[in-house]
Order: structure tokens, then sequence, then C-alpha cells
């Protein structure tokens, strides 16, 4: 027999009805939060004499027990004749103002204790719900009696089809599970080193680990990670993953690695921002408009068929049964083997309870990326203008929200007292909040609504805000801003079982490790399957890479560019869009990578014997996958280390402040992964052959050469 286990407040949520925004007379009501919710058990305890109880009871179907746990906020009076199960609710409006569908919740949950109760104790106890208003902390009680009759055909049903969604999912785990057991390694062998790292993976999976590993281009990173992925699947087909890129590209190479390795044995989410799905941006969405009563039809289907839920999967499933398709892979999350999708679904605040409750073990590509990314999502701008703008329009009709705007104008540009900014912030959320709950209620849309979320992300940033953080005030724009992303990290990795980062470019791996929170993990390098011969290094050390000699570098570099004589296409890396330009004229007749263009219609203009530049860390030189034998020559000038802005600068601040070797981590080593990144394009299988030119002065000193890859220079 299959043991389910869920809890009340899991089992209730799989049976909401109507709107997938409730609102009323036309006004949405922000949704209370944890700590509301906290708040108004106390107040509620305060009135009554009373105490927690936890609860659960076993139903038997077929071959399935379901194991219901839950936890009674209060129980009142403990006797039968006067026996009270109470539940609090915290609410952000008066009880009369809740929705229907919100208040059939309450209800259905609060009803579900008192069946619980009925089975364990023998009898139906009163049922008391309880509505605080944490802004007032007013509270609302209204009681109901039911027989047992009533709550048996209640939830009876229920339980049947609580249970049979999870027998077809249970059935489809066992059909998994057989598939991926027999499920052979794609490949007629592994590359060097590529059998011991897939089995690292499995050992982190299996023991709940972390591993870092840094994996050669072209060495087949991605089914390094996803076969033993797959195969400890097999061993636990209850648990699920999720697979994290940088780029839309990389999503592309996982969904075609799934369908070549598991094709219709998986559930796969490919989860996409709301924007690529739908484009209402509210709850009057004829499509969100009683979304759970028809999602409760639909969802059966979903164990159909197995395969890669992408955008056009979900926009097909979703208009076939008049849903929104944003919500639907919401509701996929959870019962998805596999999510692939883009960072933001990790750093997202408002995402990450999503997928951190979804997945059990992480897996993210191209990990070097992840740096700058949790830097900017673990960081708040307030744009000045913005304010300026939001002032001007509420002075007429929102006097008091005016002048609060232009309280927090005034810390803003004066960025030197955080604390009153933030708590500005906090003052005028609290003050729309009141605002748009009370009739006739506050618009916010436009400017209003841009502001709004800067906000939010603001009074969110601030609360994690330690000696990692700096406050930044530029001329149109103050920033919080994360420097140093890794406690910030370390705090999402304790959500998961396992995870296991990968990229080609994590020299040096103590580094990001450290950077990325993930210190405690095992760190691998995979032998690169290249060798020496491939490849033939120069450094062209007598041509300065430094901003001061930047003319006279451009004038030798040009020079010596024009002796090269090329039958295969010629990659040349400089440091910036600007430089590229100038090189560009200097040279003539060479092609110049342009980020408003497709890089498909830049490749495919690109022929033998011609020459590219681009400048580091464009779309050209980092995460493209050039067909064997595309390039012939990379000339990567410069040491790619960030020009020393004003967030470079706080970096540096932030690692001298902790003891680190400030100009090593600000720049150094950044400026290390673009050129290896660059450099990597070049060699992409074990027959290509290709020139590595690397110009700089820089590249005499040790400090910098030895970081370069060994094999380049040894002979295996």
């Amino acid at each position: 027999m299959r043991t389910i286990d869920a809890s009340v407040v899991e089992f209730v949520r799989f049976f909401r009805i109507g709107d997938l925004h409730p609102k009323v007379e036309g006004r949405h009501f922000s949704p209370p939060s944890s700590e509301d919710g906290e708040r108004a058990e106390q107040v509620a305890a305060g009135l009554l004499s009373s105490r927690e109880e936890q609860i659960s009871a076993v139903f038997n179907r077929h071959d399935i027990e379901l194991k219901l746990n839950g936890r009674i906020d209060l129980v009142v009076d403990l006797s039968k004749e006067q026996a009270t199960l109470v539940e609090v609710k915290a609410t952000r409006c008066d009880p009369e103002q809740l929705a229907p569908e919100v208040l059939h919740g309450h209800w259905l949950q609060l009803k579900l204790y008192g069946y619980l109760w009925l089975l364990r104790e023998g009898y139906v106890p009163r049922l008391r719900l309880v509505h605080v208003n944490v802004r007032t902390e007013a509270s609302d009680s209204s009681d109901r009696e039911a027989s047992a009759d009533t709550l048996s055909q209640l939830f009876e049903p229920l339980i049947d089809a609580f249970v049979h969604w999870h027998t077809l999912r249970l059935a489809h785990q066992r059909q998994k599970a057989v598939y991926l057991a027999q499920l052979k390694f794609p490949k007629s062998r592994f590359r060097v080193g590529q059998r011991e790292l897939a089995a690292a993976y499995y050992r982190a999976f299996k023991h709940r680990d972390r591993v870092v590993a840094e994996v050669p281009t072209g060495a087949g990173k991605t089914l390094t990670a996803l076969y033993p992925a797959l195969k400890y699947m097999a061993e636990t087909p209850d648990e699920s993953f999720a697979y994290l890129t940088a780029k839309r590209s990389g999503s592309k190479v996982v969904v075609q690695a799934l369908d070549f390795v598991a094709s219709g044995a998986l559930q796969v989410l490919h989860y996409h921002a709301r924007e690529q799905l739908c484009s209402c941006t509210g709850g009057d969405c004829e499509f969100s408009q009683g979304f759970y009563d028809r999602w409760q039809l639909a969802r059966e289907s979903f164990w159909h068929t197995p395969k890669v839920w992408g955008i056009d999967e979900l926009v097909e499933f979703a208009q076939a049964h008049q849903l929104c398709a944003h919500a639907v892979q919401r509701e996929l999350l959870a019962w998805s083997d596999l999510i692939i999708a883009d960072y933001n679904v990790l750093l997202n605040s408002g995402s990450l309870l999503s997928i951190n409750r979804c997945s059990d073990h992480l897996m993210i590509d191209e990990l070097h990326n992840l740096i700058p990314r949790a830097r900017d999502s673990f960081s708040a701008q307030l744009i000045h203008s913005d304010l300026r703008e939001l002032r001007t329009n509420w002075r007429g009709s929102q006097t008091y929200l005016a002048r609060l705007v232009g309280e927090i104008i005034t810390h803003a540009q004066a960025a030197d007292q955080p604390e009153a900014l933030t708590h500005s912030v906090s003052r005028l959320l609290a003050a729309i909040e009141r605002k748009r709950e009370k009739p006739p209620g506050l618009e916010l849309d436009g400017i209003a609504l841009s502001v709004f979320f800067q906000l939010v992300k603001w009074r969110e940033v601030a609360s994690l805000c330690d000696r990692r953080y700096r406050l930044i005030r530029q001329a149109e724009q103050t920033v919080f801003y994360c420097a140093d992303p890794s406690e910030n990290l370390r705090r999402i990795w304790s959500e998961y079982q396992s995870v296991i980062g990968f990229s080609a470019t994590l020299t040096p791996m103590s580094f990001y490790a450290e950077v990325l929170g993930l210190t405690n993990a095992q760190l691998y390098q995979q032998p690169s399957p290249f060798s020496t011969e491939q490849l033939e290094v120069e450094f062209w050390v007598d041509v300065p890479g430094d901003f001061k000699r930047r003319d006279i570098g451009l004038e030798l570099l040009a020079g010596r560019l024009a002796e090269l004589c090329e039958l295969q296409r010629t990659l040349i890396v400089v440091s910036s869009y600007t430089v590229a330009r100038q090189l560009a004229d200097r040279l003539g007749g060479v092609h110049l990578f342009s980020n408003h263009r497709t890089l498909h219609d830049q490749l495919a203009e690109w022929l033998p014997g011609e020459t590219m530049v681009a400048p580091m860390g464009s779309g050209l030189t980092e995460g493209v996958d050039f067909e064997v034998g595309f390039l012939g020559t990379v000339v990567i000038w410069g040491m790619g280390m960030p020009s020393p802005d004003e967030f470079v600068r706080e970096i540096a601040s932030v690692y001298d402040d902790i003891g680190r070797d400030s100009f090593t981590y600000a720049y150094q080593f950044p400026g290390l992964n673009r050129v290896l990144q660059a450099a990597g394009r070049l060699i992409r299988s074990e027959q290509h052959r290709g020139r590595l030119i690397l110009a700089d002065h820089r590249w005499q000193n040790n400090q910098y050469k030895r970081w370069l890859p060994d094999w380049w220079f040894e002979v295996k």
C-alpha cells in the first residue's frame, strides 16, 4: 500500500474555487503575510482560553493510504458539550469585504478540521471562524454547527478526488521509474573525466550534498548533469529537479538533451516569464475569472501524455480550457518531474517560494553568470525622475501621498541616512495599501505602478541589508546594492536537498565557491578532452592593453592583425563596443558584432576567411556553441577587467572589509572569466585545431598567466 502524506492546507488549496485574483467591489486586497497570521493568532488567543491542537486522520482507498495532517489554531473548552474549534485568519480588510471564494476556502479548512475531529473523537465540535484585521486588530467571529452526515457528504467525495489525482501521479512515477532504470548513457563512450563527474553528481543527489564543477567547453556538461539526475530519479521517482540556465539558448540545449535521452518519460515544465505567455496585467482577464473552477476540470489531462511543457504546449492547453497560461504553469510547478527555468525564477522573491517548495534538487548551468545576476536581483533602486513625476501627478488628488513621495525624494537624493529612507518607503507603502482598500480605492497604473514595485523591492532588500550592502547615490537613481551576494545565496541553497553548479570557467574555484555561498561544496575540475597539439597559443605582449595607452595599443594591434592571413574565420575580442568600433574602422572590411541584430543573421553573413570584431561579454563571446571548425583564430585584446565605476568600487570595498584582496576579487578574477569564455569559443572537438592570440602586456606577469588552463601548454 502506498502512503500519501498531505497537509490540510494543501488539501484545501487543491479544491480552490473562483477567480485567480479575488476582489470585492472591483478592488484587490493584498494577501496577508505569515507575520500577519502570527499576529492574528496572538490577538485571537488573547480573547480566548484555548490552545492549539495537532490533528490527523488516515483514509484508505484501494491500495492508497491518505494521511491528512493539520494544526487547529485554537481549541476551546475541551468537553463534548462545549468543545469549539477555532480557525484564525488574518485579513487586511473588514471580513465583509472578503471575496466569496476566499471565505469558502476559510470555511472549508475549518470544516475539514471538524471532520478530522469527528473521526478521532467521535463527535462533531462547534466551528468558529475568527477574522482579525491586522491593520486595526479588530476581530470578527462567526460560529457554525454541522452534523456528522453533512461533513461526511462534503469531504468523502473530495477525498476520493484527491486520492484519484495522486493515483494518476503515482502511476506516472512508476512508469517513469521503470523507463529511467533501463536508461543507458546515450553516447557511445564517456569523454575524459565525464564518468567520474557524473558519479560525483549522483552521489551529491543521493547524499544531499553540494558540488561545484568546472567542465570544459565541449565536454558535454549538460548531459553529464542530466544523466545522473535521471538515474537517481529512477530510484526516487517522487523527488523533483530544477535545471536553471542564464540564457534562453541554454534552456533550449537542455530541452534538446531531454528529447534525446528521455522523450515521453517525464513531465518537464519549461518555465517562462509571464509576458511570454500572456499580455494581461491584472485580475480582469477573462481567463483569470473563474480560473479555479475550470482548472479543477482541466488538470487531470496533465497526466495523460508526459512531455515538455513549453510555450506552445502551455498556450494550447490553456486556450483549450479557457485558462490563463501563466497561472497554469505555476500550478504545474508542484507536479513536474523537472523544471527548466531562468535564474530569475530562483532569485526573484515572488518566484522563490514556488520553486523552492516544488523542487528537491537544483542544477545550475553557467554558474559563473549567477554572480552578477544575484547582485542585481538582491539590489533595489529608486529612480528619481519616476518619483518626481509621481509626486507631480498626485499633488492635486492625493496630497498626503504626494508629501510622502517628497520625503522619499529628499532622503534618496541625500543618500546618507538609509534607515530614514527605508522608513519613508514603508510609510508610503502602508498609506498606499490603506488607500487601495478603502472605497473608492486607489488605482495603480503607469508611473504609479512602476514606483510601487520599486518601493516593494526596496523594502524587501532593506530587510536583507548587512555589511555586504552599499547605498549608492547617482544623478538619477539611488541604489541599495548587494556587492557580495554570498549570504543571500547560502540561504537559498539551504532550501534544497542537493545543489550542483557547473560552468566551463570557474577558475579559481575557491573564489567562485566563496562568492556563490557554496564554501561547503565539493570542488571538481573535469579534465579537458582536448590536447595541447590542437591549440596554438601566442602572447602579443608588445601590445599594451591598459586604458592610458589604448590608442597606442589600437595602432599596434591593427598592424599585427593586418599581417594575419586566415582561411577560416577570425574572431577578435576586445574590451568594449567603443573599442570594437574603433578597431573595425582601422582594419576595414571586417564585421562588427551588434546586439541589435540576431545572432543567426550575423553568423550567416560571416564567411570563411572573414573577421568579426566583438566586445567581451557579448552574445558572441559567451555561451555560443559554434559548429566544429567554424572558427580558425581567436584574438583577445585586454584582460577583461570591468571598468572601475561606482558599483565595482563598492564591490572592491566590501571584499576589502572582509579581508579579501579587493583587486583580485573585484577586477582580476571577473576579467579572467571573460577571457576564458571568449577563448572557449575556439576548440569544439577532439579533431579541431585552432590558433589563440592573447594580446596584452600584462600577460608577461605570472599573476595573470598562472590561471590559464594547463591543457593549453602541457602535452598529454
